[in-house]
């Protein structure tokens, strides 16, 4: 579901502003983290960093 919406996004705005949106999505979505449960931090920027590892090795 969430990969068919990114696809639809990326064809609608085109790679650059795609990737730009998805961007501001994760940093906002770090520091929302960051805020509000420190503790779970690291769990979740490794989690964030295997989603876009595999993302980019399939694009």
């Amino acid at each position: 579901m969430l990969k068919h919406l990114v696809d639809i996004m990326i064809r609608a705005l085109g790679w650059g502003t795609g990737i730009l949106i998805m961007s501001v999505c994760f940093i906002s979505f770090i520091v929302w983290e960051i805020k509000h449960h420190p503790k779970q931090f690291r769990i979740t920027v490794f989690l964030i960093v295997i989603i876009l590892f595999v993302f980019l090795n399939k694009s």
